[in-house]
């Protein structure tokens, strides 16, 4: 039985160090998206501020529709960065998971003190998290709910 238990918490470690790699790949992808859709940005502004200040109509046009030709990369990058945040949130609540497992692995064959200790204090971490998602969906409810109000009023 110990036997299992080293093997789990061994298990359990190397798990834990992958998704910090991970964690870390993620957050490297993502800054390096940010610094193209900077570049994006920067690409499609200059274009269009080039093409406004032009005086003939052909190359005008050009420049626009350069400019043009920057925005699906803008959007591109805003829906990956999007993708990488919310694989990245999820990434971190495993991690917080195995954690929490790895804890509870290394208090199995000790005191009922410690483990009941142990137990209340991974409850109170989850009924945190709750509380944070809870609070971010009323975040993101007041404007509409403030919007609803300014609307029913007219």
């Amino acid at each position: 039985m110990e036997e299992k238990l080293k093997e789990k918490i061994e298990s359990t470690k190397k798990d834990i160090e992958n998704k910090r790699n991970s964690l870390t790949k993620a957050s490297n992808r993502r800054l390096m998206d940010v610094l193209a859709l900077g570049l994006s940005i920067a690409g499609a502004l200059v274009f269009l501020i080039i093409g406004l200040s032009q005086e003939e109509n052909f190359q005008r046009i050009l420049f626009i529709v350069s400019a043009i030709f920057f925005f699906p990369l803008v959007v591109y990058f805003v829906l990956r960065l999007i993708v990488i945040n919310s694989k990245a949130r999820e990434i971190g609540k495993e991690l917080v998971d195995l954690e929490d497992e790895l804890d509870l692995l290394k208090f199995e064959y000790g005191g009922n003190i410690k483990r009941s200790e142990e137990l209340f204090r991974n409850n109170q971490k989850e009924l945190q998290r709750y509380y944070k998602i809870n609070l971010g969906h009323y975040r993101a409810m007041f404007p509409v709910g403030v919007i609803t109000i300014f609307v029913g009023q007219r």
